[in-house]
């Protein structure tokens, strides 16, 4: 069959546009993998700057020295049991622990123990705040005493955390300044106390909302603080609110343990933390 040149031309128009169409599809595929392997690498939740030999140091209050979790040993008058969640981690990590948290510290305590803080770190975990806003007050007015004590006591938690951001945010540059390559992850609190109705016979529905609210309040105010410092934010399993004190099985010290045990987690979710640690790390 003969063509004249007309007749080729839009053949050839055709063609060339056809090429430019795979040279664009070659060309957005590319942007997908090197997107992909973006996403892949900064999704990563451990640098590659980490020492591969650091050893983990844990800071803060009773939640992370494993309070509740039994087999305690006291260090310079600080309760911290052996298994503890950063304990329990670091053992399945095969890393040192520097194990510098003590029951009952606020920000301002951790700063005494900056010093202890190996420059090699290769993660620092920071459980704090739960003193600040006055767990131990909190558990008094709001267990024990009467409804209008228990409010202005959750007031008063809410205002301290207004000012929380900037003290947090000042303690972990402090703590990033002693292990610049580790990757330092500041750490939620469990959501203690079920829906108002599995606790009805721990505390009137008002009290139960307004302590979860403050909870929740005190997990964002962590996060948020850790996102503005360029570190990580872990919280709690789903699992261990699951067995709150309110729950048939809670997994918390209760009245008739150790006094100083009474209302935090126990062996069971110190296990669980660790292992969404190892998850995480992973």
């Amino acid at each position: 069959m003969n063509l004249s040149i007309s007749e080729i031309r839009p053949t050839v128009e055709t063609v060339h546009k056809i090429l430019a169409l795979g040279n664009a599809f070659r060309a957005f595929g590319i942007f997908l993998v090197a997107l992909f392997l973006m996403w892949g690498t900064t999704a990563l939740p451990v640098s590659a700057r980490t020492p591969s030999n650091g050893p983990v140091v844990a800071l803060g209050d009773s939640f992370i020295s494993g309070v509740g979790a039994g087999m305690y040993t006291d260090v310079g008058g600080c309760r911290q049991s052996a298994r503890s969640y950063p304990q329990l981690f670091a053992l399945r990590m095969g890393r040192t622990l520097v194990d510098l948290s003590c029951p009952g510290v606020t920000i301002a305590d951790v700063y005494h123990r900056l010093d202890n803080i190996p420059r090699n770190s290769a993660i620092v975990l920071l459980q704090i705040g739960g003193n600040d806003i006055g767990f131990v007050r909190l558990a008094g007015t709001c267990f024990i005493a009467g409804r209008a004590t228990c409010h202005e006591s959750i007031a008063q938690a809410r205002r301290t955390l207004q000012m929380m951001p900037e003290n947090l945010l000042r303690l972990l540059r402090s703590i990033r300044a002693r292990a610049p390559l580790a990757d330092i992850v500041v750490m939620g609190y469990p959501q203690m106390l079920g829906s108002p109705t599995q606790c009805v016979d721990l505390m009137p529905p008002d009290r139960v909302w307004a302590l979860r609210a403050l909870q929740r309040q005190l997990d964002r105010t962590l996060r948020q603080s850790a996102i503005h410092a360029r570190t990580h934010f872990l919280d709690w399993p789903i699992i261990v609110d699951r067995h709150s004190l309110c729950s048939e099985m809670p997994w918390y010290a209760l009245p008739g343990d150790r006094i100083d045990d009474v209302f935090h987690p126990d062996h069971r979710a110190t296990v669980a933390v660790a292992d969404r640690l190892w998850r995480w790390i992973r």
